[in-house]
């Protein structure tokens, strides 16, 4: 019967109490909206992190800041083998812009030698065969999906004022940077871009089998003057680290915002309070007893609270969505996993809130069935 009261009430002053939620749910929607990006973030490294093993080993232009800005020559391949490296993978980045259906957008493009880098990366082919010499490319599954491109479709690529076409032969899966990528026969990457004919942006690497990579390190380090060394598994560890302490942060500071609910949840109490005296005088009238008149109004304080709440979740997600959609655009990333709660996340601001909601309207509540059963009248 409360439950029943509480609910007419709600939808007799329904305004009011739309503003309540409206107001609650401004505060969970804060929580949420960081949180789904950060999960989005999170869900795209750890896609990549499978692929930085502990056993590999990149050398790159020491100069250059990222791997699409260092410029190498390809003889540094010959140069470099040595003892303990079972699979050597040259790979030139260079990025074009493509048309596909009436759409143009900028590509990333990785030139490599098939046999070494698929053997090295553990690609799987979902559709179609690799790629092969004759301009012929395979296209990551992500963007694949984003472009909406098949086995068999052809792309545009514009190198200057010269278009090339390009044949799909397949569709790979890697969970790495290669999901949003064209591979193209390294050769063929010559053949579109002559004035990076020989040259290389990484020499990828991976220690045999029974060999200690301390020792092939320094190998490398007394062979490839010039080149910058790196280990691989420093930046899965760094990857690892970033994943954590984001989330960890995140977490940190939302938890400022619940006793901001708690407090939200008070006023809202304290106001349902006041405009409640009709129906708290009715159900003195008919003999209620104190405990029903705190619950009376606690149940309709926390009604609208958890209807807030519920509706902070899924604005902050919403939201989330817009931000990093258009944030993608902007800053080119391409596709991204769609930020998201976790069920552990969505239970527990779930449960956070509700304690906060409760722990707030408690006070009021109490307020109210103490005077209204003492016959006072504050209203």
């Amino acid at each position: 019967m409360l439950t029943q009261i509480a609910l007419r009430s709600i939808v007799n002053k329904s305004k009011e109490s739309m503003l309540y939620i409206l107001a609650m749910s401004s505060l969970v929607m804060v929580i949420v909206t960081p949180l789904a990006i950060a999960n989005s973030y999170s869900t795209q490294l750890s896609m990549i992190i499978p692929q930085l093993r502990g056993d590999y080993i990149l050398l790159m232009n020491s100069t250059a800041s990222t791997t699409s800005e260092s410029i190498i020559d390809y003889s540094w391949v010959e140069k470099i083998k040595t003892n303990g490296t079972a699979i050597i993978s040259s790979q030139l980045v260079k990025y074009f812009m493509i048309k596909v259906d009436g759409r143009e957008v900028l590509a990333r493009f990785r030139g490599i030698e098939p046999n070494q880098y698929y053997g090295l990366k553990r690609i799987k082919i979902v559709e179609g065969d690799g790629p092969s010499s004759g301009l012929n490319v395979n296209v990551g599954w992500i963007m694949a999906t984003r472009l909406n491109i098949s086995v068999g479709d052809r792309i545009s690529v514009y190198i200057g004022l010269e278009k090339v076409r390009l044949r799909v032969t397949g569709v790979i899966e890697c969970s790495g940077p290669c999901d949003e990528e064209i591979l193209i026969h390294l050769r063929d990457l010559w053949q579109l871009d002559p004035s990076a004919r020989d040259k290389i942006s990484i020499i990828e690497l991976k220690v045999a089998e029974g060999f200690e990579k301390d020792k092939v390190l320094e190998d490398l380090l007394d062979k490839a003057s010039g080149l910058r060394v790196i280990d691989e598994q420093v930046f899965q560890r760094a990857a690892l680290e970033l994943l954590s302490s984001a989330k960890s942060s995140i977490r940190s500071w939302s938890l400022a915002l619940y006793p901001l609910i708690a407090v939200a949840a008070y006023l809202i109490s304290t106001k349902i309070f006041m405009e409640s005296s009709r129906e708290l005088l009715f159900i003195r009238s008919i003999g209620a007893s104190r405990r029903k008149l705190f619950y009376t109004i606690f149940i309709r304080s926390l009604l609208v609270s958890v209807l807030g709440v519920l509706l902070g979740i899924s604005i902050g997600i919403t939201l989330s969505q817009v931000f990093f959609r258009i944030a993608s655009i902007i800053l080119s990333l391409g596709y991204v996993q769609p930020p998201s709660l976790t069920p552990w996340d969505f239970l527990e601001i779930l449960s956070l809130s509700t304690v906060s909601v409760s722990l707030g309207v408690a006070r009021p509540a109490a307020t109210a069935a103490k005077k209204g059963v003492g016959g006072v009248r504050i209203w």
